[in-house]
């Protein structure tokens, strides 16, 4: 599967202000419930991050009870702690399903993107990240 790198504008605060881009992993992803349930999000490759991590809305869309899942307590690269479930769902990417685990918080922001870490997605998939084409390469892994 290939998916382009997501440019996104930025405003400098120079005066007067300049617009720029960058550019970043963000790909469409759908999430389903057990009853097929399903809604699209868009998502950040984050190599760096442990675990695939989503707000609580996007449980509550597709009808999923996320603070019934395990509790967990995660922090990034600022040092807050945030409390999150972790939750099985399934997880499409580019029309191919995976089941995985998600842990979802209503303590993260709501305005941003989800975030694909290593366990639930990297142990399912390989990624190759070519930035000078702007493209991410997904490749199923086989599963033993």
């Amino acid at each position: 599967m290939k998916f382009l790198y997501k440019k996104i504008p930025i405003i400098e605060n120079f005066n007067p202000p300049v617009k720029k881009f960058v550019y970043r992993p963000i790909i469409p992803v759908y999430l389903k419930n057990e009853k097929d349930k399903k809604v699209g999000y868009e998502v950040l490759i984050d190599s760096g991050a442990d675990h695939c991590v989503f707000h609580s809305d996007i449980a509550e869309i597709i009808n999923i009870n996320w603070q019934e899942g395990e509790k967990i307590s995660l922090s990034g690269i600022g040092g807050k702690k945030i409390t999150g479930f972790i939750n099985s769902v399934e997880i499409e990417i580019g029309g191919k399903t995976n089941k995985t685990k998600i842990i979802f918080s209503s303590e993260i922001p709501s305005f941003g993107y989800g975030i694909l870490g290593q366990k639930g997605f990297f142990e399912f998939f390989r990624i190759r990240f070519v930035y000078k084409k702007k493209i991410i390469q997904i490749t199923p892994e086989e599963r033993k």
